[in-house]
């Protein structure tokens, strides 16, 4: 089974595609581009960065990029267990154990019914593989519970008043208000939207200055930044900063 990375490489290059190309095209830097090709997730970014990163960069690639972060979470998920060092191998394929070899001495090898150990012991690697399997899903209810309990409330708003300013449109069937909203660049920055409702990502990506872009939101939205001094958010008439300069998120409703 190939990993995230091969899966990546092996798109870009079918494509005759360069990674310079697909920076450009995707702006996001060639060199997280490179080391998400080579399965180095260790990159200097918060988690939502890499996360619509790896996502802009599937699509860019005609690749479902809700089965890349699928993966990416299962592989998260046993990162937290088994460490950064089993990062390829996990990336890349799992195996089950093989079975123990016993002896064929009869008289150590019969338990007390007339079976040996080996045939007793067929039936191990099943019981150990669902083991693992059941863990795994038990780990993942507990993160996606921990994440809705906590995230929703985690971030800090823009400013007080930001939930009563702007232009409030009709109310949609799932009760919350459909508007647009406008990101603006006062300088270079990295940027990434995402509706906290359902968690989909609106927009990730880079704006160069004096660039703008213009979503369409349902209720509240956290936003991501490398650098809050150089962008502003237009809610209707109003324009709201960041709040503090270097990376951050804040929630905007």
């Amino acid at each position: 089974m190939q990993s995230i990375g091969e899966r990546l490489e092996e798109a870009r290059k079918r494509q005759g595609i360069s990674l310079r190309e697909a920076a450009e095209a995707t702006k996001i830097r060639g060199e997280f581009l490179d080391a998400m090709e080579n399965d180095s997730m260790d990159i200097p970014l918060e988690e939502v960065y890499l996360r619509g990163f790896l996502s802009n960069y599937a699509k860019f690639l005609k690749i479902n990029p809700a089965k890349l972060l699928t993966d990416y979470d299962a592989i998260q998920i046993s990162q937290g267990k088994g460490g950064k060092e089993m990062q390829r191998d996990l990336l890349g394929r799992m195996e089950l154990p093989e079975k123990e070899t016993l002896t064929d001495a009869p008289d150590l090898n019969r338990n007390k019914y007339g079976k040996t150990k080996s045939e007793d012991a067929d039936w191990e690697p099943y019981l150990k593989a669902a083991l693992f399997f059941g863990g795994a899903i038990l780990v993942v209810a507990i993160v996606v519970l921990i994440v809705k309990l906590i995230l929703p409330g985690a971030s800090p708003e823009i400013n007080p008043g930001l939930r009563d300013g702007g232009t409030m449109a009709e109310t949609t069937q799932d009760g919350y208000v459909e508007e647009e909203i406008t990101l603006i660049a006062q300088d270079d920055v990295t940027v990434t939207v995402t509706q906290t409702s359902d968690n989909s990502p609106l927009f990730s990506g880079t704006l160069a200055k004096g660039e703008t872009q213009t979503l369409t939101k349902r209720g509240p939205v956290r936003i991501g930044f490398t650098e809050g001094d150089n962008l502003l958010v237009q809610k209707g008439d109003q324009k709201y900063k960041m709040g503090k300069p270097g990376v951050g998120s804040s929630t905007l409703d």
